[in-house]
């Protein structure tokens, strides 16, 4: 998140003594109670999804729900389907814990049925992740229909979903339906990972995870025992953003990051003409950007040129993808960079 686009996070006037007061006043699982309500009351708002506040387990953000999942939920040598490009590609966690990490095709409507029925033909998935809305990096969004074939074939399979919804609160185009596969799961297959980051800055490290409550203890005491409690300060901060700050934030952040997207897409098409393919953004940080008509060679010049403008990027090899190509994030794009 650049600077300009950050919260003001306007905190409200309290002394010391009354922060360590009011951090004595959380619950023994080290979690902010009103902090629970807040998410609670934002899942509803941006999403009308009803979730009991027992279902909701707050965390350091999705990292640290993440490494809880493969630490509680898995062991090593278990196989997890991963959308193929994903950004899990790109995080060491998975491979920490010895994951087999199982590739599974992806479409313009995200994961496959196919895909994701090879995959547990051929091996024993113990868990499938899974970033429907807005995918990273290739922005896409997963349509309702695809939704609910993925839930019906992991209920008959009985493979445990993992969702990660970094972005479905940044929709910036009114014809896309961010409603999160959760919202659909009416046999709790679904744990649902949320985050402020992507709204508040990589700073505040909070979010939160949507699940059967007996998975939620399970983990909690897993965070216990690793020393791994919550701090009180960006738990207090978090409930402040969310009750206060975060309606009209959001509301402006929206607006600025369409407004990016639609001068980076401006720019990448003056700049490499039909070469490029990209799918217009409807929400979230990036671009997803590849030339089927260049060699690598003639892509790693491209890159080298971005380079030599100060224009940071992620080759698509980051993610799993053996395409030649590139993300940009159009957040930090302005007219006057190139």
């Amino acid at each position: 998140m650049p600077a300009d686009l950050l919260p003001e996070l306007q905190s409200p006037s309290l002394s010391w003594k009354e922060l360590i007061l009011q951090e004595r006043k959380q619950s023994p699982d080290s979690e902010m109670h009103s902090l629970r309500e807040s998410v609670q009351l934002h899942l509803k708002k941006t999403y009308q999804m009803e979730v009991p506040i027992e279902e909701i387990m707050i965390t350091s953000g999705t990292q640290n729900a993440l490494f809880l999942i493969s630490q509680g939920l898995l062991k090593p040598g278990d196989a997890v389907g991963i959308e193929a490009p994903s950004h899990f590609y790109s995080l060491r966690l998975f491979q920490a814990a010895g994951l087999r990490i199982i590739p599974i095709s992806m479409d313009t409507e995200g994961m496959t049925i196919k895909g994701l029925q090879e995959a547990s033909i051929n091996y024993p998935l113990k868990m499938i992740f899974l970033n429907p809305i807005f995918q990273n990096p290739t922005g896409l969004v997963m349509s309702a229909k695809r939704k609910t074939d993925i839930l019906d074939y992991c209920l008959m399979k009985r493979i445990p979903i993992v969702e990660d919804d970094a972005y479905g609160a940044l929709s910036f185009d009114q014809s896309v339906d961010n409603s999160p596969l959760k919202k659909m799961d009416q046999q709790q297959q679904v744990i649902y990972l949320g985050t402020l980051s992507k709204l508040a800055g990589n700073h505040l490290r909070i979010g939160w995870m949507v699940g059967p409550k007996n998975i939620l203890k399970e983990l909690a005491d897993i965070r216990f025992q690793i020393e791994s409690e919550l701090s009180f300060l960006p738990q207090f901060m978090a409930d402040h953003y969310l009750r206060i700050e975060m309606d009209e934030h959001q509301k402006k952040l929206k607006i600025n990051l369409a407004e990016r997207a639609r001068m980076m897409e401006k720019w990448l098409r003056i700049e490499f003409g039909e070469d490029i393919e990209f799918l217009p953004a409807k929400g979230g940080f990036h671009l997803y950007c590849l030339f089927p008509k260049k060699t690598k060679a003639e892509v790693d010049n491209i890159l080298q040129e971005l380079l030599k403008k100060n224009i940071i990027f992620l080759e698509v090899q980051k993610f799993g993808d053996q395409k030649n190509g590139f993300r940009l994030s159009f957040a930090h794009f302005r007219e006057n960079f190139v």
